[in-house]
C-alpha cells in the first residue's frame, strides 16, 4: 500500500468518527413581538397620557395638544400616515421642511399605545378625554334669546324677539372659551366686542348669567330637538 492510499484511509476513518458523534442543537430563542403584525389596530381618534393628548383624524390629518383638553389651542397641527405595523409618522403643516416625526406603536399590559419623543405612552380613546368644557356644551335659552356652544369651540347667538327696536339687534357666530368661570364669547364680527358670560351654580343648577339676564341649558334631549 502507497503513502498516498494509506494517508487517504486515515482521513476516511476520521470522517466516520465523526459522523457518529451527536451534535446537540442549538436552542432557539423566541421573542414574542409586542404587537402582532396580522393584527389590525385602529388608529384613528384619541390619544391620551393624561398630561397631553393627539387625535388623529381619517383624512389623514392630526393635532397634538400639550394639555389634556381639547378646547385648548392645538401645540400642533399636521399630516400623518401609517410607515408599518409598528410605526407612523407626524409631519407638521408649520414646519414642512422639518423631518417627520416617528412614533412607535407598541403595546403596554396589552393596551395599544404610541410612544412620541420623550412623553409618557399615550393610550387610546374611542372618544376625547371629557374636559369642563363639556359640561357647558348645549342649547341655553333665557330672556334675551338663545346660544348653542359646540363642541368644536364655536357658538350660534339668535336675540329673542321683544317687539321693539333691540328686536332688530341681528343674531351672530364666533368661537368660545372658558375662563376661570367665565365664559368668552369671541363674534366673527369686526364690529362687535366680546362677550363676558359668568358662570353661576353647579351641576343641573348651572346658569350662565350676563348683564341683561340669565341663560339656563335645557336638557340634552330638549338640546337635540
Amino acid at each position: 500500500m502507497t503513502m498516498r492510499c494509506v494517508f487517504l484511509s486515515f482521513v476516511l476513518l476520521g470522517l466516520l468518527g465523526c459522523e457518529s458523534e451527536q451534535i446537540e442543537p442549538a436552542p432557539v430563542v423566541s421573542t414574542p413581538l409586542d404587537l402582532d403584525p396580522t393584527e389590525q389596530i385602529e388608529l384613528t381618534e384619541w390619544w391620551s397620557n393624561g398630561e397631553q393628548m393627539l387625535r388623529l383624524q381619517q383624512d389623514g390629518s392630526y393635532w397634538r395638544y400639550d394639555s389634556a383638553n381639547r378646547y385648548h389651542t392645538a401645540a400642533e397641527h399636521g399630516k400623518w400616515w401609517k410607515h408599518s405595523y409598528a410605526a407612523l409618522w407626524l409631519a407638521p403643516y408649520q414646519q414642512l421642511r422639518r423631518p417627520p416625526t416617528r412614533v412607535a406603536i407598541t403595546k403596554i399590559d396589552g393596551h395599544l399605545a404610541l410612544r412620541l419623543n420623550d412623553l409618557e405612552p399615550l393610550l387610546w380613546y374611542e372618544a376625547a378625554p371629557e374636559a369642563p368644557e363639556d359640561k357647558l356644551v348645549g342649547l341655553w335659552e333665557g330672556t334675551f334669546g338663545e346660544l348653542r356652544l359646540g363642541h368644536d369651540g364655536r357658538y350660534a347667538y339668535s336675540p329673542a324677539a321683544r317687539g321693539d327696536e333691540l328686536a332688530a339687534v341681528a343674531g351672530h357666530l364666533g368661537s368660545w372659551r372658558l375662563g376661570d368661570e367665565v365664559v368668552w364669547l369671541q363674534p366673527d364680527a369686526p364690529n362687535l366686542e366680546r362677550i363676558r358670560l359668568r358662570t353661576v351654580g353647579r351641576g343641573d343648577c348651572l346658569r350662565l348669567r350676563a348683564d341683561d339676564g340669565e341663560l339656563q341649558r335645557r336638557t340634552p334631549a330638549d338640546a337635540d330637538g
